[in-house]
């Protein structure tokens, strides 16, 4: 026999017969008996995610001890810069809603004193766009194609991508941004590009969410595909040469110090240098208008075609002149000049 049971029946039933004896109504006396919480219910809630400023909650409780029961609800409010907690009762409503987390707390108890578990209701007040990230591209290629990548995270989801390009030659500008219906309002995160030799491709983004936040146009990215070696203007001392193994078909070659391979009327602000690489070959220094630049070694212990060195200038102002100069008696064979346009 469980003794304390026992005992607590007994003390239960002789309070309930004092509180008879005592003039106290029936419905005082079974709640003097009830010792079982209420269970509350949440009827209906705001949605998770939401950019409305006011939000409704409708909730109700039962006593499984008394149907019948008088119930008092008591509500913790969480939202951002503010907390409050009071009686409630159904529905909770509230306005003027800041962006952020938002939370409601509700808690019932009945005649005898008995306060249920707790039911939590969450939302989200959303009226920011998604931000946005994308992968690193290289800022020159020989390759045919470029894929430009991308992503973005949202508290409410993001919900689709619109993607854009524009396109500017060696020695021109950009033109106007270039829209593909089928990367408006698109789920896919990459772009690819036929690449023309001689043009650098820009590409920028922007995102929104499910609940229809829609982002800036992110700035992207940008990649250069290199002009043929055929376009620069060369010295005495050069020899032109076809060849499927180098970009474009085609190498100009040299083994002479002081020759020059010249690209006039750029702007810009980088330069890539195309030439194919092996045991013994030579250097060539690379001028802007005819200032010390960069100096290039193609010696290396393998033969590469199509090798690629980037060279960086905050920015090459317009009816620039870049120079390639050979600097000893080794062979150098030039493949292409890349302008990545400002």
């Amino acid at each position: 026999m469980n003794v304390r049971r026992t005992r607590g029946a007994v003390v239960v039933a002789v309070l309930s017969m004092l509180a008879v004896a005592g003039g106290a109504s029936p419905a005082a006396a079974q709640a003097a008996e009830d010792t079982v919480a209420p269970v509350v219910t949440v009827e209906s809630a705001p949605p998770a995610a939401t950019r409305d400023d006011t939000a409704t909650v409708t909730f109700s409780a039962t006593d499984p001890e008394r149907p019948d029961a008088v119930l008092t609800f008591r509500c913790l409010r969480h939202s951002p810069l503010l907390r409050s907690e009071g009686p409630c009762s159904s529905p909770w409503t509230a306005g003027s809603l800041v962006e952020g987390q938002h939370s409601l707390r509700i808690a019932a108890t009945d005649e005898a004193g008995n306060e249920s578990m707790a039911v939590w209701v969450h939302w989200h007040r959303d009226l920011t766009a998604p931000a946005v990230w994308w992968t690193h591209l290289e800022r020159f290629t020989t390759a045919p194609g470029a894929e430009f990548r991308w992503g973005g995270q949202d508290v409410s989801g993001v919900g689709s991508y619109d993607v854009r390009y524009r396109v500017a030659r060696y020695d021109g500008t950009f033109g106007a941004y270039r829209y593909r219906d089928s990367a408006q309002g698109t789920t896919a995160t990459s772009f690819t590009i036929a690449l023309r030799r001689g043009y650098t491709y820009c590409v920028s983004f922007r995102a929104r969410d499910d609940l229809g936040n829609l982002g800036a146009w992110q700035s992207g990215q940008c990649t250069a595909a290199p002009l043929d070696d055929a376009l620069l203007t060369p010295s005495a001392g050069w020899t032109r040469h076809t060849s499927a193994n180098f970009y474009g078909g085609t190498y100009t070659f040299a083994r002479t110090p002081g020759r020059t391979l010249t690209l006039r009327g750029i702007a810009g602000r980088g330069v890539g240098l195309v030439a194919r690489t092996c045991p013994g070959c030579g250097k060539v220094r690379v001028l802007v208008n005819g200032e010390v630049g960069t100096e290039i070694s193609t010696n290396a212990a393998k033969t590469t075609y199509r090798k690629m060195w980037g060279i960086s200038w905050s920015y090459l102002r317009t009816d620039a002149t870049i120079t390639l100069v050979t600097m000893d008696s080794k062979p150098v064979y030039i493949d292409g000049l890349a302008v990545l346009r400002a």
